[in-house]
């Protein structure tokens, strides 16, 4: 079952974060309606902050396009860009995974590796999302399934 967002307003959210440490792993499918927004896949974040979250997110405001895994502490970010670009119309998988604070991995379809070590956790995370990202200003809403 596919779930359609019409990348203004609206998206899944739960309260509470289902992960708030490392290892854990991000991944899901997703069919975008375009490449040129910024999409949240997943993401659990601080809703009184823009300061702290993970997010899996379709980065099409970069170039390339690549699906992103941010880890973001303090007001800054530790990002893992594919090497691959995600497409509109089409149904992929992406995939993040968090090993530790210093090893952070995504994958656009089981390739396009892209790594990150820059040293982050995040923390005071309450909730999780999909199709959005939900914090002090919600971002990233996800415009396709």
């Amino acid at each position: 079952m596919a779930r359609e967002f019409d990348g203004v307003d609206d998206g899944l959210r739960v309260t509470g974060a289902v992960v708030t440490a490392y290892p854990f792993t991000i991944s899901g499918w997703f069919f975008p309606d375009n490449v040129t927004a910024d999409m949240g896949v997943c993401a659990m974040a601080d809703e009184a902050t823009n300061n702290e979250m993970w997010e899996l997110q379709l980065a099409g405001s970069v170039a390339d396009d690549p699906v992103r895994f941010s880890a973001r502490s303090g007001g800054t970010a530790g990002n893992a860009d594919t090497t691959t670009s995600f497409v509109a119309s089409v149904w992929q998988h992406a995939c993040a995974v968090g090993r530790s604070a210093t090893s952070r991995d995504v994958y656009l379809n089981g390739g396009g590796k892209g790594s990150n070590t820059a040293n982050f956790t995040p923390i005071n995370l309450d909730n999780t999302t999909i199709g959005y990202r939900d914090r002090l200003t919600n971002a990233d809403f996800m415009n396709g399934r």
